[in-house]
């Protein structure tokens, strides 16, 4: 009876052994599990930083690019406003111009009548000296 305490308890601690042995392996494999585990996070935790490293860099460069634009903008708008302030002292010289114009061709047409007055005046005393001297006249005077 004793050998059988002794058998059976041999086939417990064999099962025991073999459970432990189990249990160690998944205590090993937890570890492992719980490293690796670790490693990813601190891995991604690098990745993020590298990823917010380049989206900083990225953002700089377009910050550059943006102001470089506003430049470009700011002196377009400079130039506009030269070209603005230079047609409108084109547009002051042309009305001046053109008011100098009208004055001008008033004053030929004014001229122009003048000299119609005259000719039609001309021709008038023209036509009654001649009727002066005309055989005709003299006899009726």
């Amino acid at each position: 009876r004793l050998a059988d305490i002794q058998l059976e308890l041999q086939g417990q601690i064999d099962k025991l052994s073999s459970q432990a042995g189990v249990a160690q392996q998944y205590q090993s494999l937890q570890t492992q599990i719980t490293e690796k585990q670790q490693i990813l996070a601190l891995q991604r935790k690098i990745d993020a930083g590298a990823e917010a490293e380049q989206a900083l860099l990225a953002l700089m460069q377009a910050q550059t690019t943006l102001d470089a634009a506003l430049a470009c903008v700011r002196e377009t708008e400079a130039q506009l406003d030269t070209l603005r302030e230079t047609h409108f002292i084109a547009s002051d010289t042309l009305h001046a111009a053109q008011g100098e114009l009208y004055t001008a061709n008033a004053e030929v047409a004014r001229m122009e009548q003048t000299l119609l007055h005259l000719k039609q005046s001309r021709e008038r005393i023209t036509a009654q000296i001649s009727q002066c001297y005309s055989p005709r006249f003299r006899g009726s005077q």
